[in-house]
């Protein structure tokens, strides 16, 4: 029997102990939307400073932030307030964060609350050894320039108190939908991009496979490894997983050149039958000819017979340092960006789960998003609560 299996064995019997916050409402959201597809092995907290709009989320746990400095009011847009209010919370943000194994900390930058209030949880769980992954979205441009600056500030000091930072550019979103698409389901559909980043990693750590990846793998590719960058790719039939590195590699709501930078990368396919040998082999080469030579990859495989003839294919390239935040910065609203699509198959694809997307959607009943964000905090042993990072 292999270490990895052995590992498997254990962490079946002592699974870790993966959780995530949703930080303002773009955050609550966004965990609310990951709780109805029914998520495995994930505890989901809410936190807010608006006590109306939390008492909306799904989440079992749901935690009120600086309830005596905001009184449940929310924080206006200024992330120095969802700072504050965080600060405040401190002992309530440990307890739930403590005896954790991975934090995912998702919010929307560039509001108060998530933004304010995202580098103080990602802190606090550092504090703690806690493995801290944040996935977040940049606003849309029609949110206009001064949120776009607060979410470029909330991304430059939350990379600094996380393991791992993934970002998703709203505004990519409204260059591969259809031009009639509601503002609810725009928001949606973002939130579900955030919901594909933290299921993908779970199901990779929680999951059992064919070439198994566990948590130390995880853990090891994670830790300190700054920015990263996360695409997911699909493809069917005979070409099915050359069609999902493709589409991957291809992915439009990611700076997949990032992957340039990378000194690591997880790769992930999820097949609905055996997936023979010489198409992992061929598609690996693919993806390494995309990255560094000194990168180290890690590969895992799942076969899920409801999958069919279908192949997903999950690649997560960590490591690539300041080049997020210059990616960010890159895109101001002041620019256009037009992504293309050089494989009009691959279009086509992400087409159709948009449409698969919102017939999903369709199903459930949305609370309004109040734009709200991500955050962050100062903690030591001993906290100077009058300290703040957003002036």
């Amino acid at each position: 029997m292999t270490n990895s299996t052995n590992n498997k064995n254990i962490y079946k019997d002592n699974p870790p102990i993966i959780k995530t916050i949703g930080l303002g409402g773009a955050g609550s959201n966004a965990i609310d939307r990951m709780i109805q597809f029914q998520i495995d092995g994930v505890d989901f907290i809410a936190a807010n400073t608006d006590k109306q709009a939390l008492n909306l989320s799904e989440a079992n746990t749901k935690l009120l932030l600086g309830k005596d400095f905001t009184k449940g009011h929310g924080a206006g847009g200024d992330p120095f307030i969802g700072e504050t209010a965080a600060h405040e919370t401190l002992n309530e943000l440990s307890e739930i964060i403590e005896n954790t194994d991975i934090l995912f900390i998702t919010c929307g930058m560039g509001g108060g609350t998530g933004t304010g209030s995202a580098p103080v949880v990602a802190e606090i769980a550092q504090d703690l050894g806690v493995i801290t992954v944040a996935i977040v979205t940049m606003p849309f441009n029609f949110e206009g320039n001064h949120r776009y600056s607060t979410a470029i500030q909330g991304v430059s000091i939350l990379q600094n108190h996380c393991d791992t930072l993934i970002t998703v550019p709203n505004e990519r979103l409204l260059q591969i939908v259809p031009h009639n698409v509601t503002l609810d389901v725009a928001f949606r559909m973002a939130d579900d991009i955030l919901r594909q980043g933290i299921q993908a990693i779970s199901e990779i750590i929680l999951k059992p496979g064919l070439i198994n990846v566990d948590f130390a793998d995880v853990r090891m590719l994670l830790h300190k490894s700054g920015g990263a960058v996360i695409a997911i790719g699909q493809g069917r039939g005979n070409s099915a997983t050359m069609d999902a590195v493709r589409s991957a590699l291809h992915h439009p709501l990611q700076d997949i050149s990032g992957m340039n930078y990378a000194n690591g990368l997880l790769v992930h396919f999820t097949g609905g039958h055996e997936l023979p040998m010489s198409h992992i082999q061929q598609a690996i080469n693919e993806i390494r000819a995309s990255i560094g030579p000194s990168a180290q990859v890690t590969l895992g495989a799942t076969v899920e017979k409801h999958l069919k003839d279908k192949v997903q294919i999950i690649l997560v390239a960590t490591g690539v340092g300041g080049h997020v935040l210059d990616h960010v910065i890159d895109e101001l609203p002041s620019k256009t960006n037009h992504i293309q699509i050089t494989e009009t198959t691959h279009n086509q694809q992400n087409l159709e789960s948009i449409d698969e997307m919102q017939q999903v959607f369709s199903k459930y009943q949305t609370v309004q998003h109040n734009l709200d964000t991500p955050a962050f905090l100062r903690r030591n042993k001993i906290i100077d609560k009058n300290k703040t990072e957003f002036k």
